[in-house]
């Protein structure tokens, strides 16, 4: 199988590249980053060089694949603008692209988010059937490029939506292991917020699952491990990963954790950092459960979580303690 893969450098990318080539697929790749596009042709990759403004071109021409994935996307933007810029129109502009070659995909699949569902009401757990209410600019783009993709597409396209990911390399949740490692966690008060988690490897193996599928129908999926996990538990789980006896987790009223994103969406603004302490961070922090339910991915493609939570945290420790990270 040939497959067309965009975000390759990042976390998912990463693994799904090493996965592919070990099977002994091929893949073409689009990298932004010349420095990052080294080792991947070093690998056999073959890399289209350039950002996602590429595919806009109305005479690129794209080597012909059996299935393309894109991951890329942005977690943590500088203004809801570059939400919609990259979660949406960039995968509309890819689509077209796609539409616009001699060739046709056997399938697309589209690496959405959990967060288009938004916050779960009383702790149980999502299922594809339900309504979205995404509560943040990045549910909110994620979800409009999947109407446009299942309004569009003229090949069959996967929805997949991953909860929160655990794995070596993961920038998005370095920061917790790091306040588990000084012996403290932090969540707000009045809600010890239950969340799914989904082991790097057990989401790599969802995607070759799903990019292999027949039939020409569109498919929506949530990717999920068994273990629902609350905040504090989490915190003492990743300190016990480290080797930690005790981490206390303190809880933060709702006033001042409003104050602290206000502050630091204002200096972000005078200063040009990237703010992890916005107002989409601040709603989701605060929201009571970001819960999934995974059994239509069992049931239709046979897939199961192989890696449990604590198992997962001691692979992530491992990782970052490689990389010099800690």
């Amino acid at each position: 199988m040939k497959v067309l893969i965009t975000g390759i450098t990042g976390l998912i990318g990463s693994h799904l590249c090493d996965r592919l080539l070990d099977d002994g697929h091929q893949i073409v790749a689009q990298v932004r980053r010349p420095d990052k596009a080294r080792w991947l042709e070093e690998r056999g990759v073959e890399v289209l060089r350039g950002d996602l403004s590429m595919f806009r071109d109305p005479d690129l021409v794209l080597p012909a694949v059996d299935c393309v994935i894109h991951l890329a996307g942005v977690v943590h933007a500088h203004n809801e603008q570059e939400y919609e810029d990259v979660n949406f129109v960039a995968v509309a502009d890819l689509y077209r692209c796609i539409e616009r070659q001699e060739w046709t995909p056997r399938r697309f699949l589209f690496a959405s988010s959990a967060a288009v569902a938004g916050p779960c009401p009383g702790g149980r757990p999502v299922t594809e059937g339900e309504p979205c209410r995404p509560i943040d600019p990045y549910g909110i783009a994620k979800l409009r490029a999947e109407h446009f993709l299942l309004q569009n597409a003229t090949f069959p396209v996967t929805l997949f939506r991953p909860v929160l990911t655990l794995g070596p390399g993961d920038e998005a949740t370095l920061a917790l292991y790091r306040m588990a490692r000084r012996g403290f966690g932090f969540r707000a008060a009045g809600v010890d917020q239950l969340l799914s988690t989904v082991d790097i490897d057990d989401l790599i193996s969802a995607i070759v699952l799903m990019s292999h599928e027949d039939g020409s129908g569109h498919q929506t999926y949530y990717v999920a491990g068994d273990e629902i996990v609350a905040t504090t538990a989490l915190f003492t789980r990743i300190g016990k990963a480290l080797g930690r006896t005790r981490v206390r987790t303190i809880a933060i009223p709702r006033s001042i954790l409003w104050l602290a994103s206000r502050v630091m969406m204002l200096l972000s603004a005078w200063f040009g950092f990237r703010n992890q302490l916005d107002d989409k961070q601040f709603k989701l922090i605060t929201a009571p459960a970001f819960v999934f339910d995974a059994s239509r991915l069992r049931q239709r493609l046979g897939w199961t979580p192989a890696v449990d939570l604590d198992t997962s945290l001691r692979k992530a420790v491992a990782g970052y303690r490689q990389r010099g990270q800690f």
